[in-house]
């Protein structure tokens, strides 16, 4: 199994130039759907640490939002759970993952490179970036990417979703 490794922590910049390392880094390996998404979820933080899922708006990113995996974080114990699915990440799944607790999806499971991902976001409470390997019909020719932007429950104290934005390259 590989490694994930996060570029980042993303943090919201504040340098005059609106850059830091950690955001040059994602920028030099994301492409433009990634980078659009991390812009949206900047733009909807509005002064906080994350935005709620009710600040996302579906119809002021409707250009990508094929991409976009909307995931649930549960607790006692961890899972994650997929609500919304954009249709391009659908295309390329093998199967319908919508409302599945990933406990019960091997290759998704405690044990699996996306699960450890999205624990780190949920831990974080910041945007993370990865490559994960693809699994999937297409496998032979794709590579995923990852942007996992966490949203808060009502509460704003922890992480209730995970806002995904997923891009699909050739090997």
């Amino acid at each position: 199994m590989n490694e994930i490794q996060p570029i980042g922590p993303l943090t919201l910049s504040t340098a005059s130039d609106g850059d830091t390392s950690a955001d040059a880094a994602f920028l030099a390996h994301a492409g433009p759907i990634l980078i659009n998404g991390l812009d949206y979820w900047r733009s909807r933080c509005a002064g906080t640490e994350m935005p709620a899922r009710r600040d996302i708006q579906p119809d002021e990113i409707r250009h990508i939002l094929g991409h976009v995996v909307m995931v649930d974080v549960l607790r006692d114990p961890m899972d994650f759970v997929e609500r919304i699915t954009g249709a391009t990440v659908q295309h390329h799944n093998s199967r319908c993952y919508t409302g599945i607790p990933w406990r019960e999806v091997d290759t998704r499971g405690p044990d699996s490179e996306i699960w450890n991902f999205m624990r780190t976001v949920t831990e974080a409470r910041t945007p993370r970036y990865t490559k994960i390997p693809y699994i999937g019909p297409h496998r032979s020719f794709l590579r995923a990417e990852v942007l996992g932007c966490p949203l808060s429950g009502d509460d704003k104290a922890q992480v209730a979703k995970i806002l995904c934005f997923v891009d699909y390259h050739s090997l």
